[in-house]
């Protein structure tokens, strides 16, 4: 080190005064005419005269090792001091990150884990308690209730049927086979928890329910892997420990009697009156409604209509009296049905007394109501062996199955085609012209003298009827549609009303207007019109139909599927459509699958649609789809602005950084300041999307 010190100093003096260098074995002349030359000329130069460079270095007296060395061990001062700063403040960023991930992921957990209860707490089943009819939370059910079931119902435990009425069962969750069991007393009484009902009504007596139910058993089976381990340290302590087994054996006897008995005690208790109030107060919010008689009724017409609407409708469908004095009264149940009721209350004839008369076990056979009947037909079985059968439904299905008609007077007189014609053009299409959906109400006697018809043949027991009257019924026209029309939504409907009464109602609604050139097509119609010659449905034929087409009526859930599919799938429009679809019915499932965004109704709808939809509206409001539509835009409009900003963030400052470190070949300082920005951007980011995500 001394010896290099003592060439530095002459290396000074050297520079400062030419004549003193002598002491290496180059002079400040010759490095000065080194430095002039160029090229190839200092090239060989330094070859001819130094051999290389390391020989110019050797009569310099440096070394160009130990210089690189102590150029790469310099620190400045205090750096060591202050070099864990960075390291612990990146470290501190990732703990934050993953806290705030952590947390974020937390209570998402903890608000699904809230909704998944309250949903379960919410779904209601009918049964029978005490003599009353109601509604108590699935997870009350108990061993030995009575349980009514219905069209469109997943049953939530399992249980023997007792009364039956056209019972289909969907048991494909459990068996995989997609046809429908018909269930019947003699033949196949069994009802599993998580099949779907398809068709038909009845009771049950519930037998199983919780894990030892099928649908508990399987969820059992799939957490069975994970506690074998537990079995075995189970059995091994349970050898070494048998006295306070047995003692604990005991007691554990002890509790469960107690169990079964708190379990069945709300069969004892006087939850009937409770349980009918709340499912009062889940009813639709009264709406003014309005009754008009257009034509006289016989007495007969009228004590006829009178047993047939009371019996041929669905008896979980009732009026309640008002909750405030002076209000309207409530409807609970199936809408349509529930006017019928109401219009019975109107010609003051009380429907409870029949059916207190009449109860729903006594019901000799029901085809209940489903997409492809439109109606619906009740067979009672008198006293002197005779039966009588009650039918309602669409207009033209039933008029084209009668063959005689009530007059004036009351007699049944003979209904020709050329009678019913005269009905359709002066009753029917006036009405459907002014947006009422028409029903027609008809019976047929059976004389105890016949053979007993075979009632499984449903074409030759539901036709030649006695027509009764037919009725008309006003839907409510929401106000919402304008205002989806205005957010830019194109509102199409899929009803199975006429083409007349779709076509009025749509006119109310806004969704036609005078002048316009949209298509309205009934179901028939428009397969015609999609399918080719083979019977094939082809996209091109879609896409031709689709954007004019505003109203399809007369049409079946799957002309609701092909539509919805056909709309998907369309690449008419530069952009895909985005299709929303509603529902209440079982055979809607389908589609609401299909849709980019299914609406099921919470009231009205079935347990099926229920699952198969994304969004159940718990009002069956039409308004509440344009409150979803406004949140979902409002949320997509502040999470594109948060990304906007996020990039635009982030790109700018790994540009700056990335330039900076080209351009000056080492960390600036500027750099460092674009680093811990990042961090910074990275921590608000999270703890933004803390607060964002539950919105969305």
């Amino acid at each position: 080190m001394a010896n290099n010190s003592v060439a530095y100093s002459g290396v000074k003096n050297s520079l400062k005064e030419a004549n003193h260098d002598g002491d290496f074995g180059i002079t400040l002349a010759e490095l000065r005419a080194l430095m002039e030359l160029r090229s190839t000329d200092a090239l060989r130069k330094i070859q001819e005269s130094y051999g290389d460079v390391y020989g110019i270095c050797t009569k310099l007296k440096t070394s160009p090792n130990e210089v690189c060395g102590e150029v790469s061990v310099g620190e400045e001062e205090g750096e060591g001091e202050t070099g864990w700063i960075e390291g612990a403040a990146i470290l501190l960023s990732v703990v934050c990150v993953v806290l705030v991930t952590a947390f974020n992921d937390w209570s998402k957990e903890k608000q699904f884990r809230g909704l998944q209860s309250r949903i379960e707490q919410e779904q209601k089943f009918t049964v029978i308690r005490g003599g009353q009819v109601i509604q108590i939370p699935v997870a009350d059910i108990t061993v030995g209730d009575i349980a009514q079931v219905k069209y469109g119902d997943l049953l939530p435990a399992d249980g023997i049927l007792i009364q039956g009425n056209d019972l289909k069962i969907d048991e494909s969750s459990l068996t995989g086979e997609s046809d429908h069991v018909k269930k019947s007393l003699d033949k196949d009484p069994l009802l599993l928890s998580g099949t779907h009902v398809m068709e038909g009504s009845g009771r049950m007596v519930v037998t199983a329910v919780g894990v030892n139910s099928q649908t508990g058993i399987i969820f059992t089976l799939l957490g069975a892997g994970g506690e074998e381990e537990e079995k075995k340290d189970e059995k091994k302590k349970e050898k070494k420990n048998k006295k306070q087994d047995g003692a604990i054996e005991n007691r554990n006897k002890a509790k469960a009697q107690d169990g079964a008995a708190m379990e069945m005690q709300p069969l004892k208790s006087e939850e009937g009156g409770d349980g009918d109030e709340k499912d009062k107060k889940k009813a639709n919010l009264p709406k003014k409604e309005k009754s008009v008689l257009q034509g006289k009724l016989t007495k007969l017409a009228v004590q006829i209509g009178k047993a047939g609407i009371s019996v041929n409708c669905a008896y979980t469908s009732k009026i309640l009296p008002p909750e405030k004095e002076g209000g309207l009264p409530r409807h609970v149940g199936n809408k349509t049905e529930c006017a019928l009721l109401g219009l019975l209350l109107d010609l003051k004839r009380d429907y409870q007394d029949v059916r207190n008369e009449i109860p729903e076990e006594a019901l000799y056979k029901v085809y209940t109501f489903n997409s492809v009947r439109k109606s619906m037909s009740t067979v009672l079985k008198n006293s002197d062996g005779s039966y009588r059968i009650f039918s309602k439904g669409a207009s033209e299905i039933i008029l084209k199955k009668c063959f005689k008609i009530l007059s004036a007077n009351g007699e049944a007189k003979v209904f020709r085609p050329r009678d019913r014609d005269d009905i359709v053009k002066t009753v029917i299409e006036p009405m459907a012209s002014e947006g009422l959906r028409t029903i027609c109400l008809a019976f047929r006697d059976f004389p105890a003298g016949e053979p007993e018809p075979e009632w499984d043949n449903e074409n030759d027991i539901v036709t030649g009827l006695t027509c009764i009257a037919v009725v008309g019924i006003e839907d409510p026209v929401p106000d919402a549609i304008k205002k989806c029309q205005r957010a830019g939504i194109t509102v199409r409907m899929v009803t199975g009303d006429n083409i007349n009464t779709a076509r009025a109602i749509a006119t109310k609604c806004g969704i036609l207007h005078p002048g316009e050139d949209f298509l309205c097509l009934e179901g028939k119609d428009f397969n015609r019109r999609i399918r080719n010659e083979k019977g094939e449905i082809e996209q091109e034929r879609i896409d031709k139909i689709w954007p004019k087409l505003r109203v399809l009526a007369r049409s079946s859930p799957t002309d609701k599927h092909t539509l919805v599919k056909g709309i998907i799938d369309s690449t008419v429009s530069d952009q895909r459509q985005v299709v929303a679809v509603t529902g209440d019915g079982t055979n809607d499932g389908p589609a609401l699958k299909k849709a980019d965004v299914g609406f099921a109704m919470g009231i009205a709808g079935t347990d099926v649609a229920k699952e198969a939809s994304d969004i159940i509206l718990t009002d069956d409001n039409f308004t509440s789809i344009v409150k979803a539509v406004m949140w979902g835009r409002n949320v997509y409009d502040s999470i594109s602005k948060f990304l906007q900003f996020q990039l635009t963030v982030n790109v700018v400052a790994v540009i700056v950084a990335f330039t900076g470190a080209c351009i000056t070949q080492e960390k600036s300082f500027l750099t460092l300041i674009v680093e811990e920005m990042l961090l910074c951007m990275l921590l608000l980011q999270n703890i933004i999307l803390l607060f964002l995500i539950p919105l969305c």
